[in-house]
């Protein structure tokens, strides 16, 4: 009875979370949906998908040099929290702050100075070559990393919600002034690269009070020498967790460059609404997979197993009851939605996006494995099975769009998805059992 009553305020600490985290979610999808549907209108598909390329381009080298700093800050200062390490929490944040600005720069300059090298590849215009080049200046603001996990740390995730709400509203207003003007995609650009650099810094704002409110003050004056010492296999997991996202590059980002390369921006941009519309199904268990990962932590550290087995296996059920009624729901009627209010043009992205929606639906079932097993300190495991699946997805993706077009890399995202979830639970179930051994053996 204690054991199930642990877990229920376990479960109920993640439903609360993840409940704000689902608000402001929610409502920054459906605005961010009605910004892209203007986007979309208003350029039209060949344009639109001009500036899902070049933004994506940019998005691609900030991540590649973004070493996800919120991961370690998360797993690392969860422990420092449960033992009262104050100066070693300093430490943590200071040397998030320190990587985040670090790579921020150094992402922006190689994106600006990469941009004719990858445009000219791509066979892009001198005026896309330079587009590509001013947006790579958004990264500067990327230092997103050490703030999120601030706020997080500290139950704090309705900031979260708010930034998203805030950030969404400001889009959609900057969208839809440039449709109403009828303006050209220099303009549409400018409104997303103003809306990025005010959600980071308003992300910014939202940390630096909370630590002020919490009484973590002198950040920039902690030490940061000794952090191996002090954190034991920290570098190790900056690394894998940086290389872990560069390689999910491959899954989120650098599809659409390569169907762009086989298709052109036309591909590009319908493919970037498939996405568009499985990302947003995908914003139920976002909040979710943000809330549960320091919660995971905390069990690890406690060494509290069975909460921690208790906390991945019960959201997957009503998550599997809902899946089969929003694909019926999507198949009677998604093909007049897209018609409606994208236009005929885009009416072709049915198909692929009802077979892109049943892998969102697999990735939603599974969304606690990847935090699982980073909490569990295996990160290493989750790297090498990611960088595994998604060399098969790019190779089935490249082979299936070559011969059925964009239903062929829709059809590589649901493989990708069986192969990455069976692998990771593997290790998973491995883990669990080892550790729950070690500790009965004492």
């Amino acid at each position: 009875m204690i054991r199930s009553l642990r877990n229920d305020i376990l479960l109920s600490r993640l439903a609360k979370n993840a409940s704000v985290l689902f608000s402001g979610n929610v409502i920054s999808s459906l605005l961010g949906l009605v910004s892209l549907t203007l986007t979309a209108r208003g350029l039209g598909v060949e344009q639109f998908g001009m500036l899902v390329l070049v933004t994506t381009y940019v998005l691609i080298v900030d991540r590649l040099n973004n070493f996800q700093s919120w991961q370690a800050l998360i797993k690392y200062g969860a422990d420092a929290l449960e033992h009262n390490r104050g100066s070693d929490f300093k430490s943590l944040i200071k040397f998030g702050f320190l990587i985040d600005g670090s790579t921020a720069v150094l992402g922006a300059v190689i994106a600006a100075s990469a941009s004719g090298i990858v445009g000219g590849w791509l066979g892009w215009s001198q005026e896309h070559i330079f587009m590509a080049a001013a947006y790579s200046l958004t990264v500067l603001f990327h230092v997103s990393g050490t703030p999120i996990a601030i706020l997080r740390l500290f139950d704090k995730f309705k900031k979260i919600a708010i930034q998203q709400v805030y950030a969404a509203f400001i889009k959609l207003f900057g969208v839809t002034l440039a449709y109403l003007m009828d303006a050209d995609l220099w303009v549409y650009l400018l409104v997303w690269a103003l809306v990025d650099i005010l959600g980071n810094t308003l992300l910014l704002y939202f940390a630096h009070r909370e630590l002020r409110s919490q009484q973590v003050t002198n950040i920039f004056q902690a030490s940061v020498s000794s952090m191996s010492s002090r954190f034991s296999g920290i570098w190790g997991f900056v690394w894998t967790s940086n290389l872990h996202a560069s390689v999910k590059l491959g899954l989120r980002e650098v599809d659409i460059i390569m169907i762009g390369m086989i298709t052109g921006p036309v591909g590009a941009g319908l493919y970037k609404i498939v996405k568009t519309i499985g990302s947003t199904v995908s914003k139920i268990t976002d909040p979710l997979y943000q809330a549960i990962y320091p919660d995971l932590s905390n069990c690890v550290s406690k060494k509290n197993f069975d909460s921690f087995r208790h906390l991945i296996f019960a959201p997957m059920k009503p998550i599997s009851i809902a899946a089969p009624p929003l694909i019926l729901l999507f198949y009677l009627f998604g093909d007049h939605a897209i018609g409606f209010v994208l236009g005929e043009d885009f009416v072709g992205v049915y198909w692929p996006a009802l077979v892109y929606l049943v892998g969102t639906l697999l990735a939603m079932i599974t969304f606690a494995f990847h935090p699982a097993l980073l909490a569990l300190g295996k990160a290493h495991y989750s790297l090498l099975i990611l960088i595994t699946s998604t060399m098969l997805y790019l190779l089935l993706m490249y082979s299936l769009t070559i011969r059925i077009g964009l239903l062929g890399a829709a059809v590589s995202y649901i493989l990708f998805y069986i192969i990455w979830a069976s692998l990771q639970f593997f290790i998973i179930t491995m883990a669990i059992n080892k550790e729950s051994h070690c500790e009965t053996a004492r």
